[in-house]
């Protein structure tokens, strides 16, 4: 409903009268008359003629007063012209404003019929909050969010009259650069943020950094900062929003009129090799800021320009040189690593630098960034992405991917499950199944309990028996242990499923860790095997994990990396350096470990899979004294295995299940045996056309010297390639094997 005259004619009166008061109090910022009438008869642009040579000439003492006088003058004029522009500005509208009230009474009647022909505010509101809520709101139970997500939008894109302070504040002053110096040096190769706009429209959650940010930096003396944090957790964005906040005058006074300009070293470094003139050159753009009393430098990597290495870039004197000036200011950027290891033990450094750290954002401050991520989306991709499907952004790749922080990660996905929307789905509907199905497409591995992985899930013992035989009990088990950890996967930071199987050598217990990559990630390729009997040694762990002394990236960090999706088998685990057990038991209690240089690995996505053959003999002898109860070896195993300091129980219970294999019987080992031979055929035949017989008493006889508990099936796999392979390629290579033709055991 429109408000009446009245009530119309008082608030443009007030709208009116504030507009007055506002400009009166805006102005003497705008024109920044403070600071100029501070510096009022400082040199222009701090441009001053220096002594250089020793000694006294009256010639030089001369030309040096003239044109540091020059200077002042100049100064002098530009400052008091800019103050007497203001004094004229002030005193016209003081004078115009009884005219302007009357214009604005004169136009009255106009303005309400104007008024009153468009839609209340309220309306419009409504017809707004009708139309957000078709595009983003999918799933009833989400209504209250996309409320206050809507009322966050309107506000946002509310338009403030002209004349109110915060808008009007918001405006660079006029004057700002007129009390500092020239850095046409330093500008070819920095790049001013504090004339840029900040990524996000909201800050989430980084008001205390940067209010920590904002109180270094105030201080009168070793006023510099080190942000430190991993790639992608808003390191950047926090001086972003400082930028911000100096351009719209809102910092701290020590701050105000300040530039904050990020140097590219990497131009300097390019264009000269010689380590004394990128010295100098850096020397001269550092004694440029100083002299321009202003500049707060900003230089990302910093960690790359202060290193001692024998490769390293480092320009530590320099940086100290001028990072004890009061009058300059520092800002560097570096991970946690790197920081330890060039910064924090670089003592010329670390002193006059005060470390902020800055961690990955929660998954609620995440939703609150996408918010505005998402608005920013849609108008590029032309689409509309419901409230789950930020909830589904932000939760599966918190849960899934760990090679890039929050929100980074979440809005990545976002962006992709829009384009997928658009190209593939032809619909401009974004919702939490599509974002979900673009997932599983990157990371290969099922993110939600579909019909296809349930079924997988009640016929994995079906599945697993007909690759491995006579293990039904500790498939059983298995199976069992896999169903609980697949339903539970999301509230779990641990890798997918880490099971160790105890055995026999030979008795399938590797063949069972194929079975699984091929049941669940639908080819064996995705199993990364490690044979630990090669890592006995300390030495050998950075083989695995890598190390910055040999330059060594690490086979296991590599191909984890790599194939960040599938299953870590990890061969005769008792055989491993207990130190390098000690890594492993970091991945299953919390899903990574750390690579020699210090960074994550995530291990969140694996099915993990350790073999151990230790304790053969006792699963060997307590089989035959309790033949049919698998759980008595189970727990007389473990107490073993304790007992003799192979494993520690806090390793041991680590694991989602510790599955014994027994030894295999003769009537498993003739399973085994015609199983093999049945696939040799299989194979002679398509290759050659070739049919192969194997009489009873061949088979008994390849039983009986294949057959030995202690080595299960991998003593039949060897009699089987002497007697029966060996054979066969004699009879190829002699010619004997014609299409057609039979060969007889």
């Amino acid at each position: 409903m429109h408000d009446p005259f009245d009530v119309f004619v008082r608030k443009r009166l007030d709208n009116t009268k504030n507009a007055f008061v506002n400009l009166f109090i805006f102005l003497p910022y705008f024109f920044s008359v403070k600071e100029l009438l501070r510096t009022l008869f400082a040199p222009w642009k701090n441009v001053v003629t220096k002594k250089t040579k020793p000694g006294f000439s009256m010639e030089e003492f001369g030309e040096r007063i003239a044109n540091n006088g020059v200077s002042r003058f100049m100064g002098f004029m530009i400052r008091s012209s800019i103050i007497w522009a203001y004094i004229v500005i002030q005193i016209g509208l003081v004078i115009t404003a009884p005219l302007l009230f009357f214009i604005v009474l004169l136009t009255l009647p106009v303005a309400y019929s104007m008024y009153v022909s468009k839609p209340t505010p309220d309306e419009e509101k409504k017809i707004l909050y009708e139309k957000f809520l078709r595009r983003h709101l999918s799933d009833q139970t989400n209504k209250e969010s996309v409320d206050r997500w809507f009322e966050r939008y309107f506000a946002f894109n509310q338009k403030t009259a002209w004349w109110d302070l915060k808008r009007l504040m918001s405006n660079p002053p006029l004057g700002r650069d007129l009390t500092s110096g020239f850095t046409p040096n330093l500008d070819k190769y920095a790049t001013e943020l504090t004339k840029q706009q900040a990524h996000y429209r909201h800050l989430i959650g980084r008001q205390q950094e940067i209010e920590v940010v904002q109180r270094i930096l105030s201080k009168s003396g070793d006023a510099n900062v080190i942000l430190v944090g991993d790639q992608g957790v808003g390191r950047r964005t926090i001086v972003e929003a400082l930028a911000k906040i100096i351009n719209e005058g809102k910092c701290s006074s020590q701050l105000a009129y300040k530039r904050i300009l990020e140097i590219d070293l990497e131009k300097i470094l390019a264009e000269s090799t010689d380590h004394i003139q990128r010295e100098k050159t850096l020397g001269d753009l550092f004694q440029e800021a100083v002299d321009a009393k202003n500049i707060i430098v900003l230089i990302n990597n910093f960690d790359k320009y202060v290193n001692h290495d024998k490769d390293g870039v480092d320009l530590t004197s320099v940086m100290e040189k001028y990072a004890r000036l009061n009058t300059f200011q520092l800002i560097g950027i570096t991970t946690p690593y790197l920081y330890q290891k060039y910064i924090y033990s670089n003592k010329q450094i670390s002193e006059l630098f005060e470390k902020v750290d800055i961690t990955e954002i929660t998954k609620d401050q995440a939703i609150e960034i996408l918010l505005d991520a998402a608005l920013e989306i849609e108008k590029r991709h032309d689409v509309s992405i419901s409230y789950d499907a930020l909830q589904a952004a932000v939760v599966e790749t918190d849960r899934y991917i760990s090679t890039s922080p929050l929100p980074e990660k979440a809005i990545e996905l976002l962006d992709e499950a829009s384009i997928y929307a658009k190209d593939h789905l032809h619909s401009t509907a974004v919702n939490a199944h599509v974002v979900n199905t673009v997932l599983q497409q990157k990371i290969h591995i099922p993110t939600e309990l579909d019909g296809n992985l349930k079924q997988k899930l009640l016929d994995l013992e079906k599945l697993l028996l007909a690759r491995v035989v006579y293990q039904t009990e500790a498939l059983h088990k298995l199976a069992a242990t896999l169903r609980k950890s697949f339903v539970m996967v999301g509230s779990r930071k641990k890798p997918l499923a880490s099971f160790l199987f105890l055995g026999p050598t030979g008795v399938g217990k590797t063949e069972t860790a194929k079975a699984v990559t091929q049941i669940f990630f639908g080819n064996e390729n995705q199993l990364m095997r490690f044979d630990m009997s090669l890592y006995q040694s300390k030495q050998d762990i950075s083989k695995l994990i890598g190390s910055p002394e040999t330059n060594e990236p690490g086979l296991l960090t590599e191909t984890i990396r790599q194939q960040r999706f599938g299953t870590l088998l990890l061969d005769e685990l008792e055989k491993a350096d207990h130190d390098l057990i000690n890594i492993f038991l970091t991945v299953l209690d919390e899903g990574y470990f750390t690579d020699g240089y210090g960074n994550k690995v995530d291990c969140t996505n694996l099915l993990v899979i350790a073999t151990s053959n230790a304790g053969a003999d006792f699963i060997y002898k307590k089989t035959l004294e309790n033949p049919g109860n698998n759980d008595a070896v189970t727990s007389g195993l473990v107490d073993y295995l304790i007992e003799q300091k192979v494993y520690s129980p806090e390793f041991l219970n680590r694991f989602d299940g510790v599955v014994i294999y027994k030894p295999l019987s003769p009537e498993a080992i003739q399973t085994i045996a015609q199983t093999m031979l049945s696939h040799i055929q299989q194979d002679i035949s398509q290759k050659y056309k070739v049919s192969l017989t194997f009489s009873p008493d061949f088979l008994s006889h390849l039983i009986k010297n294949g057959y030995d508990p202690r080595f299960g099936a991998r003593n039949m796999q060897r009699i089987v390639r002497d007697e029966v392979e060996d054979k066969i390629a004699q009879t190829v290579l002699q010619g004997s094997a014609t299409p057609g033709s039979v060969i007889n055991f």
